[in-house]
């Protein structure tokens, strides 16, 4: 498949939170791709471990960022919120081996999130997606 033109991508270091006083870093890339605007991509990857990655909702994210930790976003295996200390954005993803709270700082993030709107406006997915489609069947048809 053809690289998709207008990818965002970052790299954060962020914090896998074991006890209050204890943490480890988690460098995380977070990617998103215009040709598939409702999701995004991202990977977890810790000293020499495999990574982790996870598809998430792009929405998750922009809620995330003006959530609470008493109504985060999100309500299964990830929820999204933002810290008492405003710098901090907080997240829990719960898999088959138990659960993790990540804190990342917030800035580059709402960056991310900002140039994703800028590819893609919220509200605008369904279009993106709609002309893909009707570029992909016209290909059909004129090969």
């Amino acid at each position: 498949m053809l690289p998709v033109p207008y990818d965002v991508t970052t790299a954060i270091t962020t914090h896998l939170v074991l006890s209050d006083s204890l943490t480890e870093d988690v460098f995380v890339e977070l990617g998103y791709h215009a040709a598939d605007p409702y999701a995004l991509n991202a990977r977890f990857s810790q000293g020499d471990g495999p990574p982790s990655t996870w598809l998430l909702a792009r929405d998750l994210f922009a809620q995330g960022l003006v959530a609470t930790q008493a109504a985060p976003a999100g309500r299964g295996d990830v929820r999204i919120w933002r810290d008492e200390d405003p710098d901090y954005l907080l997240m829990t993803f719960r898999g088959v081996a138990g659960e993790a709270l990540i804190a990342a700082p917030a800035e580059p993030i709402e960056r991310f999130m900002e140039a994703t709107r800028a590819i893609v406006p919220f509200g605008a997915e369904s279009e993106r997606i709609g002309a893909a489609v009707d570029a992909f069947v016209e290909s059909l048809l004129t090969a």
